[in-house]
């Protein structure tokens, strides 16, 4: 039998219960400890005394939505990809050789995460420099060197760079796909160590790994695009059953709805949003997978159900919901979207 989770709320709110939160689901109601933030040290003890496999997710998780020290995700990071995935030996040998998609990446680096100051260009007019030097790329089958890389690009540009070609390379039946430039480039930035730069890269590579081996995120990226295809229609889904008027919307519009969803599946919500979003992405996604995806997506379209319902031209309609998620943080700001999560960078 299915509570009414309104009436249940409110008795549950009469009752004494200021250190108790709620955990729901269409099921059922759970009252669960209200557990205090976690301090420095307190992350430090859990790391070096649980093993992440057997770590309480809900705990773990329940952590990360809280406002710790961003510090902290150089070891949170590296204790969850290092149990699961093996250090990768190759690195250095795979992002020096050339890769199939290296003017691809050479293309996509200047546009990843360009408003970060980690990632700005040093040139003036970089942008255009890189267009045509990607042109001529294309024309003479250059190889891409480190010369012309330091060329056209900041060291934390260069860096992302082999980063993508080393993965590219390391699994060529996937190679480089667009949106994962934003993932690899967000790690970088997060993990970073300014006192071991080699260190960061480290970090950000195996926590990709992790991503794409041990969450099977890798799969997103296939030819047969199989898994971001079940992903959308669940998606669909979700939406026929708790919005049928917006459902009703986007089965109208003239383009398949995945052509507008699966640029926050390719780079994770990283495309187009503030970095206190996506790093806070990041953080549930690596313990709770494409769940948080589906809640935030399922969130944006609640809040602007009224206006997509009053929207009747289909180029106006079509434009809406291609921006949704970036118009949705602007307009109702980042804690509405991800709920019961402090957020921090």
């Amino acid at each position: 039998m299915i509570f009414n989770y309104y009436s249940k709320l409110k008795q549950i709110l009469q009752q004494d219960n200021h250190d108790l939160d709620l955990a729901t689901n269409d099921q059922f109601i759970r009252i669960i400890p209200n557990e205090n933030k976690w301090e420095n040290d307190q992350w430090k003890e859990y790391i070096q005394n649980v093993d992440f496999q057997y770590m309480d997710r809900n705990q773990v998780l329940s952590q990360l939505k809280k406002n710790f020290d961003p510090s902290l995700r150089s070891i949170i990071y590296p204790w969850i990809a290092n149990k699961t995935v093996p250090p990768p030996v190759d690195y250095k040998l795979f992002a020096q050789n050339p890769c199939a998609q290296d003017n691809i990446i050479f293309r996509d680096i200047e546009r990843t995460h360009s408003h970060l100051q980690f990632y700005k260009s040093k040139r003036k007019s970089s942008k255009k420099h890189v267009q045509r030097a990607s042109q001529q790329l294309d024309s003479i089958k250059s190889i891409i060197d480190e010369k012309l890389l330091n060329d056209f690009f900041s060291l934390n540009q260069r860096r992302l760079f082999y980063l993508l070609r080393a993965y590219a390379n390391q699994d060529p039946s996937i190679g480089y796909v667009q949106g994962m430039n934003y993932i690899m480039g967000l790690l970088l930035f997060l993990l970073d160590d300014n006192n071991s730069l080699f260190s960061g890269e480290m970090k950000a590579y195996q926590m990709f790994l992790f991503i794409n081996v041990k969450m099977n995120w890798s799969q997103t990226y296939n030819k047969s695009m199989k898994k971001l295809k079940s992903m959308v229609q669940h998606l669909e889904l979700l939406l026929q059953q708790n919005l049928p008027d917006v459902y009703k919307v986007i089965c109208n519009l003239d383009q398949p709805f995945i052509f507008f969803m699966d640029q926050y599946f390719f780079g994770l919500m990283s495309y187009k949003t503030p970095i206190e979003f996506s790093a806070k992405i990041l953080d549930i996604f690596i313990i709770q997978g494409e769940q948080i995806i589906f809640d935030v997506l399922l969130r944006v379209f609640t809040l602007n159900r009224n206006e997509i319902k009053q929207l009747y031209d289909k180029d106006e309609q079509t434009q809406f919901i291609k921006d949704i998620l970036p118009m949705s943080i602007e307009k109702f700001g980042i804690q509405a979207l991800i709920p019961n999560s402090e957020i921090i960078i």
